[in-house]
């Protein structure tokens, strides 16, 4: 998986900015991101606190090793889930 240019924490403060009045064309200027982009940070990261972002997605992706701990052992052919958790 490709790693992302920007940190989870960063992209909760540009969508708290965003929520907070800074217009978007200023964000994504400074970021070096698009619209729509920030809209779709806006509609995954909407609402939550750095802090409670990093923890989520700490629990996600023990989640996601735990699921695929559980399919090695059961036989399920990798191609029927990868690329559509989260």
């Amino acid at each position: 998986m490709k790693k992302s240019k920007h940190s989870d924490s960063e992209k909760v403060k540009a969508v708290k900015s965003f929520d907070g009045g800074v217009s978007a064309d200023v964000i994504c200027r400074e970021h070096g991101i698009s619209r729509s982009t920030l809209y779709q940070w806006r509609s995954k990261y909407g609402g939550m606190e750095v802090l409670f972002s990093k923890v989520l997605f700490a629990v996600l992706i023990r989640i996601k090793a735990v699921l695929i701990t559980l399919s090695v052992l059961a036989g399920i052919p990798q191609s029927l889930y990868r690329g559509r958790m989260c």
